[in-house]
């Protein structure tokens, strides 16, 4: 490991960890740039491998499989606990303490990891899903297991500020998942292959990183539970722990519930929606990602500020979700049916109608909750999520029994109305949105949306799905564009921030 000699300026080492007193702004930025690229890219690929698998599949199979990976990933709540937050701060804290640190949390997990893992079966048993089920959640809850302890792995990194290991991480994970799977289901079509392909994406990216620790960090993978350390953990990771709670349940409790009120078919059916309005929230998230900074900058230093770039941020999300809202619910029917997507999935026609229409909420949301962060209100955000949660569940109890999965997209879009009214109230007391201006300028994004989408009515009987949407895109640009929908001021605000981004803040 090496450490800085204050009056020399000087590095010195210590088993190969770099510890500095601070990362250069521009290593930050550039850090955080790979895990964004990595995390755009293991969007795309999980999407198209999505179609892949549930066209090799019919829709029963697709749903047992989501069904259960969704219901492995809820219970890998129990193995993390909270952990790797508080292991990331604290290696950011005090690098030399990598090593104990990581041997503690490897320690509590593998505990963990017993009880987890036995609790799914044991649960899943005492629930009478079927035997194929079972036989699956032994697979996806190995995933559960290895991808929670790979992320500790990373976690060490991600406190040393390098993020870099984790973005190849990422995308090693799914190049090898998507590979294994797509040559198995192509020699022989089966539910399992599946399975082995998910386990074999999620031990190679466990190995990758274990490597790296080992090779980068000179640090070792021996689990060692002390009691100071153990006890400090847990402690410090109870807020972590109900934070992780609320966001799995909230994202996946929709699909467990729809797999327990009905069967996996409409499990099936319902993923399409929830996959394809999944795959385009990485948007939003790298926006987010992008202004927190400034956000957490401007929080500090000036609230007019702080508003203005909310106020245009949240114009700039909903220029962006509304059109793709409107054009997926209404092309949803060819995008479903198309031969090369999901010719035999026309009953997700509906749910992927109803679900699509969250976007503008779900794009501002994501944007909310990092204001909130960004301003110190992270209790703020766990309360709201966990009303939310609640609500979700109410809603799909309530929705379930008369729509099946299209009851849960009504509650999807439901859940995300509440979670936006939730913020939007919270926002308002760190500073009054400025609605006349924000009025002022949405009617821009409605008429260049109502433009592409006279246009869609038009053609969407004449042209195929992948031609409609690049002229769709297109028409919405140039009437987005004619009626003023983004000022040359602002258009070099977005230059200069990029500019920004590529030298660093304080350039």
């Amino acid at each position: 490991m090496r450490s800085r000699d204050r009056k020399s300026g000087r590095l010195r080492y210590k088993k190969g960890i770099a510890l500095v007193d601070a990362q250069s702004s521009g290593k930050v930025v550039r850090n955080s740039t790979y895990l964004t690229i990595a995390y755009i890219i293991q969007k795309l690929l999980s999407f198209v491998y999505f179609v892949f698998y549930s066209r090799a599949l019919d829709a029963e199979n697709t749903g047992t499989y989501i069904f259960a990976l969704s219901f492995a990933t809820i219970f890998g709540i129990i193995v993390d606990l909270g952990l790797n937050p508080v292991l990331v701060r604290e290696v950011a804290r005090a690098p030399e303490s990598a090593q104990k640190y990581l041997s503690n949390v490897l320690g509590i997990k593998g505990i963990l990891a017993l009880v987890g893992y036995g609790g799914m079966i044991l649960i899943s048993r005492l629930l009478g899903h079927s035997v194929i089920t079972q036989e699956l959640l032994l697979f996806t809850g190995l995933v559960m297991v290895v991808e929670s302890f790979s992320l500790s792995l990373y976690g060490v990194f991600r406190g040393l500020q390098n993020f870099k290991y984790e973005a190849t991480g990422t995308i090693i994970h799914q190049v090898v998942l998507i590979g294994v799977g797509v040559i198995g289901l192509t020699l022989r079509p089966d539910l399992f292959i599946l399975a082995i392909a998910v386990v074999l994406g999620a031990s190679a990216n466990f190995l990758y990183a274990g490597w790296n620790i080992i090779r980068k960090l000179k640090l070792t993978l021996v689990p060692r539970i002390k009691k100071v350390e153990a006890r400090f953990l847990l402690r410090t990771a109870a807020p972590f722990f109900l934070t992780g709670i609320f966001t799995k349940i909230y994202a996946y409790v929709d699909i467990v519930m729809l797999g327990q009120m009905t069967n996996t078919t409409f499990v099936g059916w319902y993923s399409v929606a929830y996959k394809l309005t999944y795959a385009i929230q990485f948007l939003p998230i790298a926006v987010s990602n992008s202004v927190y900074p400034a956000l957490s900058e401007a929080y500090v230093n000036s609230k007019d500020k702080l508003r203005a770039l909310y106020e245009q941020s949240v114009y700039f999300m909903f220029s962006l979700s509304l059109p793709i809202a409107v054009a997926v619910s209404y092309l949803a029917e060819p995008i479903i049916t198309h031969p090369r997507l999901w010719p035999t999935f026309s009953e997700s026609v509906p749910a992927l109608q109803i679900s699509v229409l969250g976007l503008p909420f779900i794009f501002i949301n994501l944007l909310s909750a990092t204001l909130l962060n960004a301003t110190n209100r992270q209790k703020i955000n766990i309360l709201n999520i966990g009303l939310t949660m609640l609500c979700n569940i109410i809603l799909n109890f309530i929705m379930i029994p008369h729509w099946q999965h299209v009851g849960s997209s009504f509650a999807a879009l439901g859940s995300a109305i509440i979670l936006f009214i939730l913020n939007l109230a919270w926002i308002w007391k760190i500073f009054p949105v400025n609605v006349r201006w924000m009025l002022g300028r949405i009617w821009r994004v409605v008429f260049a949306t109502l433009a592409m989408f006279a246009l869609l009515v038009l053609l969407r009987d004449r042209l195929t799905i992948f031609l409609l949407a690049p002229i769709a895109l297109v028409i919405y640009v140039i009437a987005f564009i004619s009626v003023g929908g983004i000022t040359r001021s602002e258009f070099q605000v977005i230059v200069d921030m990029i500019r920004r981004k590529k030298r660093g803040p304080n350039a």
